[in-house]
């Protein structure tokens, strides 16, 4: 059987049109592997890296545990104000003393006392504080449930006094300056105000 010229050209159109799909199937193929290659990697790495994030904040909560157990243990060991110090400042954390009527120190073993911490005096049964002048800062529920708690002098010094300071003071009196932080926060809350 003779195949006339016409026949091996179209012979060879079919070669290289088959040719080139057999190229591109197998083009096509390797570019799927490749990006389902990648993708596998991709979402590898991705749970590698939240596993170390679990592993890095399971450390941190245990570091902060610890932390806090070692510097209750610490202020415990200080008398009647638990503290913390930090950068040559005291913050007290909490009172574990008898006394009702609490005046404040201005210094503990040489520093001073610049803050008032979180739930530091919280449901205690003080029935009066007197802040020093050293004070800067009281923070969030520092004085929580002390029903008992009938007044409080706060200096000028104190710039800032963070939320629920005195919730469930129900019977407190603000003795502060005319015109101070204290005052203006005092009535943004609706407590007492003695100024002078």
């Amino acid at each position: 059987m003779k195949i006339g010229k016409w026949g091996i050209v179209l012979l060879a159109v079919i070669a290289l049109v088959f040719g080139f799909k057999l190229l591109e199937g197998g083009k096509g193929e390797d570019e799927a592997k490749s990006a389902l290659y990648y993708k596998e990697r991709t979402e590898a790495l991705e749970s590698e890296l939240a596993a170390l994030r679990r592993d890095q904040y399971a450390v941190l909560a245990t570091y902060r545990e610890q932390m806090e157990e070692l510097e209750a243990e610490l202020a415990k060991s200080k008398g009647e104000y638990l503290y913390v110090v930090e950068d040559g400042e005291v913050t007290l954390t909490g009172y574990s003393g008898k006394e009702k009527n609490v005046t404040l120190p201005s210094a503990i073993d040489g520093l001073p006392v610049t803050a008032i911490g979180k739930e530091a005096f919280k449901n205690t049964a003080v029935e009066s504080v007197i802040l020093p002048s050293s004070i800067r800062k009281i923070d969030w529920f520092a004085f929580y449930g002390c029903r008992n708690l009938g007044s409080i002098a706060i200096p000028k010094s104190v710039e800032k006094i963070e939320y629920g300071c005195f919730d469930g003071c129900s019977s407190l009196s603000v003795y502060c300056e005319k015109g101070n932080f204290a005052e203006q926060y005092a009535k943004s809350y609706g407590l007492r105000v003695v100024s002078e």
